[in-house]
C-alpha cells in the first residue's frame, strides 16, 4: 500500500493518541482490513511477529553471501570470507565506485 494521505483531523488524532506515521505503515501491512477500516488484532500482531522472525532467520542465514551484479543482472553468487569482503570494499573505494548499503 502507498503512504496514506492524512487529513488535518487525522494528524491531530494521531498526535493525541501517541501514534506515529510509521505506526500506520505497520497497521496497514499487518492489520485486518474490513471495509474502510483496518483493525490491528492480537492475532494480526502474532502473525506479524512470526513473519518478521522468519525474515530475521533468513537474514542470519545470508551472512557472508555475496552477489556479483552487472546492473540489474546477477552474474554469480557465493559465500565469501570476511577478509575477501574487506579487500573488495577497500579496492572499490580506491576506484571511487560506490557500494550499496
Amino acid at each position: 500500500m502507498n503512504k496514506p494521505v492524512l487529513t488535518n483531523h487525522a494528524v491531530i488524532r494521531l498526535r493525541q493518541r501517541g501514534m506515529l506515521e510509521t505506526d500506520l505503515q505497520l497497521i496497514t501491512q499487518f492489520g485486518t482490513s474490513v471495509g474502510d477500516a483496518i483493525f490491528m488484532r492480537t492475532k494480526d500482531i502474532q502473525k506479524g511477529i512470526e513473519r518478521l522472525k522468519r525474515i530475521i532467520q533468513r537474514l542470519e542465514r545470508l551472512k557472508g553471501r555475496t552477489l556479483i551484479m552487472n546492473g540489474d543482472t546477477v552474474i554469480t553468487a557465493y559465500k565469501s570470507t570476511r577478509k575477501h569482503e574487506k579487500r573488495i570494499i577497500r579496492n572499490t573505494r580506491k576506484e571511487g565506485v560506490h557500494h550499496a548499503n
